[in-house]
């Protein structure tokens, strides 16, 4: 798979003007190589394609040069968010066509200070899948609450190949309906458990001793 098509399933969202002076997969690309050097803004972004523009040019068009920071800041608010993750999952799924077995790490992670104002548990969980060996995200869903991972990750896992992989999930999803899941997409699983609370496992062992 080539750079130049990781995105063209990504429609443009400009209208076709003289002022339209770079290509969307132009733009798309120098961001997410920026972003992968570890630039966080779009200035950064556009001041890595300036320092990088040689190389940039050995598989990018540039037809009128790098981009400007508002250029770039315009067309990634524009541009079709599902689309484009849509694209970079099924370049990340690509890559991993390349071993036969990796391990694919399930967990949900509430973002910090999405949370309302005197409510509990009401920030915005990221469920992701990670391999873990190629570090590279597989695919993510966003809940409002991270009680419903159990609901996420059944949809999280028809978008993986899960064949000969193995799939970890911790313990707040941890439920037959998944295991079986992840049996049928030919895949293993690795589901971990909660310890019951103390004051349960006591009440267990009283009604085992006297029942005997």
């Amino acid at each position: 798979m080539e750079l130049s098509t990781i995105f063209t399933e990504v429609p443009d969202p400009r209208r076709d003007t003289l002022l339209k002076r770079h290509l969307l997969s132009d733009i798309l690309l120098l961001s997410l190589l920026a972003t992968l050097s570890s630039c966080d803004t779009d200035e950064e972004i556009g001041e890595y394609g300036k320092n990088k523009e040689s190389f940039l040019r050995e598989f990018l068009v540039l037809p009128n040069g790098i981009p400007s920071h508002d250029t770039i800041t315009r067309v990634l608010n524009a541009i079709d968010k599902n689309k484009f993750a849509t694209c970079l999952y099924r370049h990340s799924r690509y890559l991993c066509d390349f071993l036969q077995e990796h391990h694919i790490s399930i967990d949900g992670k509430v973002l910090r200070g999405t949370a309302q104002t005197g409510k509990r548990n009401s920030g915005i969980c990221i469920v992701s899948a990670w391999a873990c060996e190629q570090q590279l995200v597989l695919g993510q869903l966003k809940t409002e609450q991270k009680s419903n991972e159990k609901v996420a990750i059944p949809a999280l896992l028809e978008e993986l190949d899960l064949e000969d992989t193995l799939v970890s999930v911790d313990a707040i999803a941890n439920s037959p309906a998944i295991a079986k899941q992840i049996v049928e997409g030919q895949g293993h699983y690795l589901l971990s458990l909660k310890r019951p609370p103390r004051e349960k496992i006591k009440n267990i062992l009283l009604s085992r001793y006297t029942t005997i």
